[in-house]
């Protein structure tokens, strides 16, 4: 790995093994020689901290920056099914009305349907009542009630009773 593709960590992390590697070969003898190296690698040291708490923060944002692209997404995913049910729903309760319209519909044509039979069974019901009633009535014409029908009828009202 070249030095430009090595991080500011990496190469503090290089130059204080060197700096290490100067005080175990030997070279220093007093403490007057020592200071500086020691001096260099307290500065080195506190870079390195430097660089490390840097790196972490950068981390933490990048990580924060990562969880909150995750919770828009998760969001928008979250908004975007609520709709497909509200859309869902929406149909379901246009197909029910629809389905109601539909039996109500079929319920006013039976009810018209009934209520025509019934009136048309009404009026054949009178219809017949008048047509046997006619036929009963034609005492003119034959002398006699033609059946029992007429005669009830003509004993209820005495219609055709001869007074003198």
């Amino acid at each position: 790995m070249s030095d430009m593709e090595k991080t500011t960590t990496e190469l503090l992390d290089e130059q204080i093994r060197k700096t290490i590697e100067e005080l175990d070969d030997g070279r220093i003898f007093t403490d007057e020689n020592a200071k500086p190296v020691l001096e260099k690698l307290k500065i080195l040291h506190q870079q390195q901290m430097e660089a490390r708490k840097l790196e972490i923060d950068e981390a933490a944002k990048n990580r924060e920056l990562e969880l909150s692209q995750q919770k828009l997404e998760t969001d928008t995913a979250i908004r975007i099914r609520e709709l497909e049910l509200r859309e869902a729903d929406q149909k379901k309760n246009h197909e029910i009305e629809e389905q109601k319209v539909r039996e109500q519909k079929k319920a006013n044509t039976t009810t018209a349907v009934i209520g025509g039979v019934t009136a048309a069974t009404g009026v054949a019901g009178i219809l017949a009542t008048l047509h046997c009633f006619k036929k009963s009535m034609l005492f003119e014409q034959t002398g006699s009630y033609t059946n029992k029908t007429g005669q009830q009828v003509g004993s209820m009202f005495n219609l055709f009773r001869r007074r003198g």
